[in-house]
């Protein structure tokens, strides 16, 4: 079996502390659900740029996951 699923790293502080981990997926959503990630309130970065669960991954890529920022409400 051929793997022609991107390697990518990824870097969520909801689920390895931040540290940087190599996965193979084919788009955030799929990196989230292998996880256990939900994706309710997550704000997802592909290379620095936002992103949503169904955008493409090309391999060497860097995929975040970080909860949103409240921008209201107590400081």
């Amino acid at each position: 079996m051929a793997n022609n699923t991107p390697s990518v790293t990824v870097i969520s502080p909801l689920t390895n502390g931040g540290t940087p981990v190599t996965m193979s997926a084919t788009t955030p959503g799929q990196i989230a659900q292998e996880l256990g990630l939900s994706l309710s309130d997550v704000a997802i970065s592909v290379n620095s740029s936002e992103a949503n669960p169904s955008t493409p991954l090309s391999d060497g890529q860097y995929v975040s996951f970080q909860k949103n920022k409240v921008m209201s409400g107590n400081k």
